[in-house]
């Protein structure tokens, strides 16, 4: 507690001289900043107590103290805003530097993958893990609903068609993660190239192409060849292509290359996800489409109805086309957002149970096996595997109603649950090893991204670079990063996550908006539904740092047409 106390009397002390050379924060900024501090201040308290005695002592003496601690938060967002203010005026007034590099395609994407090389040959074939190898086996014992039809069928397809003309799985394999490599390192490129054309500064530019091609997360992430990298290079893209719409919506729905490729994307996104529930995917993309085509605009209509025409065609097209060629054995899959449910009662069982009814016992043992392991802390995948079934004799009454009625004389186990199960997503440098914590898959995720030996997949790895091999294993498993006190930040979902939410409400006191980084949120915020928070779950804020580096650093050149500028710019 005194380390956390110093912690935030330094911040504040920062904050406030800061905020004296800049300038006081006046009501508006105060009252935007107030919701993020709150929350932030609130979440460092719980994730402390967490720690140190695993539960959050519900008292009025810890909303209190997360109140004070939250008012620091708030002028440090404050703070941090007026910086943000300033610099974008200097990077505006800079030379432009580095035109040759983001004027060429080509350049740009050759050097993010000469920059991969390394790592990918330090874990060659590619790093074939977590599903991927159960995709592949679904060739031999038919498709199902756990995977993505999408990266299944491309999985199964690229790697069968390598074997049969080399004879070797392993080449299959390293043609199957060139694959996603090359295209990773064509969306960054194409980023990075758009974004030079828009006139970003050109040291904003260059952090992001080092981002791109150095950073170990996204390194990677880019030799592995799973269904979470696919969705987030979608969603990135698709993310990025939201931020143009926002910058210039005549200009962007006028364009025919533009609007197809957004009507690619949207689809393609939808379909390297979901897979159980066609219809309900189908409605969430009509929806989106909707949305889009009533803030078109009258003189933009016809481009957008275009959109969302081609975009539905789409996505019913190659939903058939996936349906006829894997010949699906199973129509629907379990659903993970079921932890969310599960986990808070599992606990409860876990910690209360000698103080439940015979009958709340009887209604549970109806619900969930009893026998081994049900609960573990940072791991829902235990609570879900004790799950027998949502629904007994009577229907899904008894199980909500026990659900309910446990959760109102309960209600601390139960967001302690939720807040132990979500914790790296909101609890900046908290470290991922849910695996390990809750006793099972050791050296497999124990710190932040997956980078072993261990192979589910066909033909078996080559470690040609066996001290690369062993660099990126100790920084991804072994926990090593944690020795760096303040860069640490960066390689954890939670520092990802408050810098997301920090920008949307710094926008908002430049009275500008984003519905990409709000579709990035949206996502993000889903995805706590999870069984466990892990970094390949929440790939895309890693691949779409750039952009809100971008969008944080010169926000009235990326987030608003010219009649908005002026505006910003006046506050």
């Amino acid at each position: 507690m005194l380390t956390l106390l110093s912690a935030a009397l330094l911040l504040a002390a920062a904050s406030v001289g800061v905020l004296v050379r800049l300038g006081l924060p006046d009501g508006r900024m105060l009252r935007l900043a107030a919701l993020p501090g709150l929350l932030l201040g609130f979440c460092e308290l719980c994730g402390f107590c967490l720690i140190r005695d695993g539960a959050v002592p519900w008292s009025l003496p810890l909303l209190g103290a997360s109140a004070g601690l939250g008012l620091v938060c708030a002028l440090f967002f404050c703070a941090l805003w007026r910086l943000l203010k300033l610099w974008e005026g200097k990077l505006r007034a800079a030379k432009p530097r580095f035109a040759p590099l983001f004027t060429r395609l080509w350049l740009l994407w050759l050097l993010i993958l000469v920059c991969w090389i390394p790592c990918f040959l330090g874990i060659f074939p590619g790093n074939f893990a977590y599903d991927t190898g159960g995709e592949y086996d679904q060739c031999a014992f038919g498709y199902s609903a756990a995977y993505p039809r999408l990266h299944s069928w491309l999985n199964v397809t690229v790697v069968n068609r390598v074997y049969g003309i080399t004879g070797s799985f392993e080449a299959g394999v390293a043609v199957f993660t060139l694959l996603h490599m090359v295209l990773l390192a064509l969306l960054f490129a194409w980023m990075l190239r758009r974004l030079y054309r828009l006139g970003l500064n050109g040291w904003v530019l260059l952090a992001g192409l080092l981002w791109c091609a150095l950073f170990p997360t996204v390194q990677m992430l880019a030799v592995s060849p799973i269904r979470d990298l696919m969705f987030a290079g979608n969603l990135s893209a698709l993310c990025f292509l939201l931020l143009l719409l926002g910058r210039d919506r005549d200009a962007f729905w006028r364009s025919p290359p533009q609007v197809l490729l957004l009507a690619a994307i949207s689809a393609l996104t939808v379909l390297s996800r979901n897979n159980s529930s066609p219809l309900l995917a189908m409605l969430l993309l009509a929806a989106f489409a909707l949305l889009l085509v009533l803030r078109a605009g009258r003189g933009n209509r016809r481009g957008a109805l275009c959109f969302a025409l081609v975009t539905l065609l789409l996505y019913g097209g190659l939903s058939a086309f996936l349906a006829h060629v894997c010949q699906p054995e199973s129509a629907e899959g379990g659903s993970s957002a079921v932890a969310a449910l599960t986990q808070p009662i599992l606990r409860c069982y876990t910690l209360d149970r000698e103080q439940w009814s015979e009958e709340e016992l009887a209604l549970f043992s109806e619900f969930f096996h009893t026998e081994g392991k049900l609960y573990a802390e940072a791991d829902g995948d235990y609570s879900m595997a004790a799950l027998k079934h949502l629904r007994n004799e009577s229907g899904y009454g008894d199980f909500f109603r026990l659900w309910l009625g446990l959760f109102r004389r309960f209600p601390a186990t139960y967001f302690d649950a939720w807040l132990e199960t979500t914790r790296p997503l909101w609890f900046p440098g908290d470290v991922i090893d849910a695996y390990v914590r809750s006793g099972g898959y050791e050296g497999f995720e124990t710190c932040y991204y997956y980078y072993t030996r261990l192979n589910p997949g066909p033909g078996g790895y080559r470690e040609l670079l066996p001290r690369v091999h062993d660099w990126y294993e100790r920084l991804g498993t072994m926990l090593s990063f944690e020795r760096l006190p303040v860069l640490r930040q960066i390689f954890s979902v939670g520092f990802h996550f408050w810098l997301l939410l920090g920008a949307l409400f710094y926008l908002r006191w430049r009275r500008l908006s984003s519905p990409a980084l709000l579709l990035l949120l949206a996502y993000v915020l889903l995805s706590a539904l999870c069984p466990l928070i892990l970094v390949r779950y929440f790939a895309a804020l890693y691949l779409a740092f750039p952009l809100q580096l971008a969008a944080l650093l010169q926000p009235g050149l990326l987030l608003a047409d010219s009649r908005r500028v002026e505006a910003s710019a006046a506050v």
